[in-house]
């Protein structure tokens, strides 16, 4: 895991296309960087996703809120739960999913609207 500024070309790429294809369906979407993620919100919203990157992959791991059955229902984006859910951040964000091409990044952006961004 890395930060934005530190991850690789690749995995930086993903971020941005991501966060840019998620503006077309909320254009306040704003994304606050730290240390070690990207979080995505709407101002006046909960984060409803946060963004790991590699220093060395074109990847990014994507942790979503949402309910289990909602994000695991998509057919195209392989959504992994957790296996064991504890109260607080792991029951507020219960699964996550990776990309590594471009091609996956409007599902990936159509789930995370339809289900973590409607739950924020």
């Amino acid at each position: 895991m890395s930060a934005h500024a530190l991850a690789s070309t690749g995995s930086k790429n993903l971020c941005d296309l991501l966060i840019i294809e998620l503006q077309k369906k909320i254009p306040r979407l704003e994304c606050a960087r730290s240390k070690s993620w990207c979080g995505l919100y709407e101002p006046g919203r909960n984060r409803f996703a946060f963004i790991s990157h590699r220093k060395r992959q074109q990847k990014i791991e994507v942790w979503c809120a949402g309910d289990i059955d909602d994000l695991t229902a998509s057919t195209s984006i392989n959504v992994i739960p957790r296996e064991k859910i504890r109260p607080g951040w792991e029951e507020r964000y219960p699964a996550r999913f990776s990309i590594e091409n471009e091609s996956d990044i409007e599902a990936a952006s159509d789930l995370l609207y339809r289900v973590s961004y409607a739950s924020s």
